[in-house]
């Protein structure tokens, strides 16, 4: 086990850009973002996983307005459509397979009215990364921090090549693969090289912020106490299996065997496992992933043996074990070396993450796009936020269908937690006074956030030609508008 570099994964990061999925797969514990912005983080820019370097020009002089594809200001330095777009690209690659793992799919979630909110807030993380890197590279200005041409083509020759080592293909099926999805060599080596040197630049800035951090032995001894299990592995077997639907085929598969014919031959033949196509191979495995008849016949065998008729709920297997690794429980002083590499690397992580903290809170980031700066006073500000939203009805440089369903919604949210302070109130005693006013008072709200919810909703329905999101959204509130005060209800 060795934790990642800063550079490791760049040329599967830069090619996630070109090809949905085809990137390393996320920790599947990883949260799926809600219609609400992730909480504040040095995840924002994550400067290990960034997905492609952005080479910013120089900040134009002031200006009475501001460029129309300018979205927001770091330090003044200008963060543009085209850039954000880019980051948004990684960011929906990245989200996509983590909902993959749940299955869901991430391109319906965000469709139609029902996924503006969170394509918005999507968008919006995808803004704090690019003003992460914008922060990093302002520092790395400062501190006279570069990199060469001849620098990212060494660096960029390695990965790639480890890359396609890595997948056993050749630089032409590679080619071959990107021409199929839509993308070319020229986008990928542009995209893969920005990165590149984006990462180089990252590395030598955190080498002059932290610089090298020597540990004590008991530091170490207690990174590996922490972290023991991360070089602990469980006993694994590796087999191949032929499997078919009747104990009559089952034997007739066994009697070819024991006559001398090809395991691998067969499964391809006969098998009905997908695994066939490749003689039946099922990889390593540990124990509990496989059903319990299966798993036990497999782990009794000896390399090289192969079992009788198993039968599964799937069918009926003859297995061929081919491989097995003990469980490994490795001391401290077993691994010193490479435990020592990895505190020393974590120990570093960790002070530049906490310094680049401290960097980007101190930065000046003006969000200048005015849809993107509504939700971000929302998400800080629910009232502040819906006068915000309101006032870009008449802005003419918002053009979205779904402002409207996103102030219905707004309207509808205050409709809720008026209803649930009413509630609240009734529970106690109403025949005082000042409870009966307030009663009064938050029956009057939420007839007023009612009518609101209503017109916005309709608006909607017009302006997304007939959404089906916003008509039931409309339906239900129409439906509640009906109520009588004393009916009312979430």
């Amino acid at each position: 086990m060795h934790l990642r570099t800063l550079v490791s994964i760049v040329l599967l990061a830069a090619l996630t850009l070109l090809i949905a999925g085809c990137g390393g797969q996320p920790d599947a514990s990883e949260e799926a973002p809600s219609s609400q912005p992730a909480q504040e983080s040095t995840d924002r820019i994550a400067p290990e996983t960034e997905a492609e370097a952005i080479d910013q020009p120089e900040t134009p002089a002031p200006t009475d307005e501001a460029p129309a594809d300018l979205v927001a200001t770091m330090n003044g330095r200008p963060l543009f459509r085209d850039d954000l777009d880019r980051e948004l690209q990684a960011v929906l690659t990245q989200y996509a397979q983590i909902y993959a793992q749940f299955g869901q799919d991430l391109r319906a979630l965000i469709a139609g009215a029902a996924g503006r909110e969170l394509q918005l807030n999507l968008e919006l993380e995808a803004l704090n990364r690019l003003a992460g890197r914008e922060v990093l590279l302002e520092e790395a200005e400062k501190r006279g921090i570069d990199v060469t041409d001849a620098d990212v083509d060494e660096r960029f020759a390695e990965l790639y090549e480890e890359f396609l080592a890595g997948r056993d293909m050749t630089e032409e099926e590679f080619e071959a693969y990107i021409v199929s999805v839509g993308g070319t060599m020229d986008e990928f080596f542009s995209s893969s090289k920005r990165s590149v040197r984006e990462q180089l630049i990252v590395a030598g800035l955190q080498d002059d912020v932290v610089g090298p951090i020597e540990l004590t032995d008991d530091d170490v001894a207690t990174f590996f106490e922490e972290n023991r299990a991360n070089y602990e592995e469980e006993e694994q077997l590796r087999a191949s299996h032929i499997l078919v639907d009747t104990q009559t085929q089952a034997e007739a598969v066994a009697e070819r065997l024991q006559a001398g014919e090809d395991f691998a031959a067969l499964a391809q033949e006969l098998s009905t496992c997908p695994s066939g196509a490749s003689g039946g191979d099922l990889g390593w495995f540990v124990r509990g992933q496989m059903v319990a008849p299966f798993e036990e016949a497999a782990f009794a065998l000896e390399d090289g043996e192969t079992s009788g008729i198993v039968k599964t709920e799937f069918g009926f297997h003859i297995i061929l074990r081919t491989g097995y690794k003990e469980e490994v429980s490795p001391e401290l002083d077993e691994i010193l070396d490479e435990v020592s590499t990895d505190a020393e690397a974590s120990a570093v992580e960790e002070a530049f993450r906490t310094w680049y903290q401290g960097v980007y809170d101190a930065a000046d980031v003006e969000i200048v796009d005015p849809l993107l700066a509504a939700i971000t006073l929302r998400n800080e500000d629910p009232a502040g936020g819906l006068a915000a939203l309101e006032q870009l009805l008449d802005d003419d440089r918002v053009d979205d269908p779904y402002l409207p369903y996103l102030l219905g919604v707004a309207y509808e949210e205050i409709r809720q937690q008026a209803v649930s302070e009413k509630t609240t109130l009734q529970e106690g005693d109403v025949s005082d006074p000042e409870v009966a006013a307030q009663i009064a008072d938050l029956e009057r709200r939420i007839e007023e956030a009612t009518a609101r919810a209503i017109e916005f909703y309709t608006l909607a329905l017009e302006a997304t030609d007939g959404d089906e999101t916003v008509r039931d959204r409309l339906m239900i509130v129409e439906a509640l508008a009906m109520q009588t005060p004393s009916q009312t209800a979430p």
